[in-house]
């Protein structure tokens, strides 16, 4: 029997390709608008994407020793301009990162029909959050959304370096909502991060494929294109 559900949020809860979408052209934008005779925005915009993809790649070597988003975000903007041939310095670099914090935030859209779905499940058991991101940061963009009051937990894997697929973090989730790890199922849209970690911590798994074929491994999970179709037929089967 399921007694709690944990969430991922990028891809999941929260649409965040379009407000890193948004956030980089703007953030292009004002590289632009602040240092001339550099290259045009879409040509920052595609550096920073490659810069970006690369350094995340390499999360444990290069990023995690940061400390967190602010800083991570700090070195990923700094070393596309200047593999771009722009010569910035501390000072501007934060200003363009406290600015792209602001429109990725803003730019994410509530969805009122799922937060009136998510609050009908937390009715029904207990809801948590488990996330590779950081929790002052995820808590601002569930609240953003309107959903936050309703997780119960919100366990963040750069709180403390224990990221998913590790099953720790998955096991938190369940030892905070009182529950087992069987009795839990875990939503989310990374093959090897969502289903694989959650299997790993003897938790059920939920992939939301948005429109991918599932890749062919011994673990198996129920997969949805998105995360209202899973929600409306877990609600139509849980009393």
């Amino acid at each position: 029997m399921t007694r709690a559900v944990l969430f991922d949020i990028d891809g999941v809860l929260i649409d965040d390709q379009a407000s890193w979408d948004y956030s980089v052209r703007r953030a292009s934008e004002y590289v632009c608008d602040m240092m001339a005779g550099g290259p045009g925005p879409d040509a920052i915009r595609h550096a920073y994407a490659q810069m970006s993809d690369e350094l995340w790649s390499r999360y444990d070597t290069v990023l995690a020793s940061l400390g967190g988003d602010v800083a991570i975000r700090r070195h990923v903007w700094a070393e596309t301009l200047r593999g771009l041939n722009y010569r910035v310095d501390d000072d501007f670099v934060n200003r363009l990162v406290d600015r792209y914090a602001g429109w990725r935030l803003a730019a994410i859209q509530p969805d009122p029909s799922l937060a009136l779905r998510l609050e009908r499940l937390a009715q029904r058991v207990g809801l948590a959050v488990c996330s590779n991101g950081r929790s002052s940061v995820q808590r601002a963009r569930l609240d953003r959304v309107g959903v936050l009051h309703l997780f119960r937990c919100v366990e963040c894997g750069q709180d403390d370096g224990v990221r998913k697929p590790h099953p720790e973090i998955f096991l938190r989730c369940a030892r905070r909502l009182g529950v087992r790890p069987e009795e839990c199922l875990h939503v989310g849209d990374d093959w090897q991060l969502d289903v694989l970690g959650a299997a790993r911590a003897g938790m059920s798994a939920v992939w939301i494929s948005h429109g991918r074929r599932p890749p062919s491994t011994p673990v198996a999970a129920r997969v949805y294109a998105d995360v209202v179709a899973f929600v409306d037929e877990f609600l139509d089967a849980t009393p």
